[in-house]
């Protein structure tokens, strides 16, 4: 979920120029104050098996 949650604030925030950082602060603050309000659900499509699999899938690979 954060990993979600990260992803959705850098689409949002870093995709417009900021002239500071105080303004870049402003804006994180506001969208996660948004994101908090609107305590939407995430469907999360992974099962255990499924993650477990790709993981091995994954680390064989690169070993």
């Amino acid at each position: 979920m954060a990993e979600i949650e990260s992803g959705v604030m850098n689409y949002q925030a870093l995709t417009k120029p900021h002239p500071d950082i105080e303004s870049f602060k402003g804006q994180i603050r506001i969208l996660t104050i948004k994101q908090n309000e609107g305590c939407n659900k995430i469907n999360c499509q992974l099962k255990i098996i499924n993650v477990n699999i790709k993981l091995t899938i994954l680390y064989t690979t690169i070993l």
